[in-house]
């Protein structure tokens, strides 16, 4: 066999490098997706300890065990086999990552601490804007809302505010619930007395959103 010439033989080791890089990308993405698994008790905060950081789950969970699925960039947990959350895996010590909807029971006993919690600093910034423009000072219903999203999602939430808005009429929060409520109604086959019956009863409601703002 001949020798390969200087030329050929730098386009051999080039061609063998970006193999090897090929192989060694697939194989690190590959790790991305493995897990390990630990079981873990929810403490009185509602959280679960990972290497010294903590991840918030529902708080009606506190006192019992739960399974937590570790990934190098996220972190999921699991209770009776079913999904309850999703966070973001942190790379910092002691760092808190609180979901505000997983403490809507303990809330509700004292919303007058909704606004210094550490899960209100962590909340995102849509439902900070929603907070600040509609619920200053009524902290009960707007922890009424934020069950609305975890019921229906924050896009639900936001085109249902949108669509108060464009009447126009006052947000609150069983405004939201009426339309989310109707999207969620099969669309059923009426005949025209139906029909006429449905317009007057779409009417009255669309008259209790107004609230009586006139024409």
């Amino acid at each position: 066999m001949s020798e390969l010439s200087g030329e050929d033989q730098a386009h051999e080791k080039g061609h063998v490098e970006r193999s090897v890089e090929y192989v060694r990308r697939k194989i690190f993405s590959k790790c991305d997706t493995f897990a390990t698994f630990s079981e873990a008790r929810v403490d009185r905060y509602s959280t679960v300890s990972v290497d010294s950081n903590y991840y918030s789950v529902p708080d009606h969970l506190v006192g019992e065990f739960v399974l937590v699925k570790i990934y190098p960039h996220k972190i999921l947990c699991y209770h009776q086999e079913q999904k309850i959350t999703t966070h973001q895996r942190c790379e910092r010590r002691n760092h808190w990552s609180l979901d505000i909807s997983h403490y809507l029971k303990t809330l509700q006993l004292k919303p007058g601490a909704l606004k210094s919690s550490s899960a209100f600093a962590q909340m995102k910034s849509e439902l900070k804007a929603i907070y600040r423009k509609y619920y200053q000072g009524q902290e009960r219903q707007f922890l009424q809302l934020l069950g609305l999203v975890a019921e229906y999602s924050m896009p639900a939430v936001c085109e249902a505010i949108a669509q108060l808005e464009r009447i126009p009429t006052a947000v609150n929060t069983e405004k939201i619930r009426l339309i989310l409520e109707k999207k969620d109604e099969p669309v059923p086959i009426l005949a025209p007395s139906a029909i006429r019956k449905q317009a007057k009863e779409t009417v009255s409601q669309y008259s209790k959103l107004l609230g009586g703002i006139p024409a």
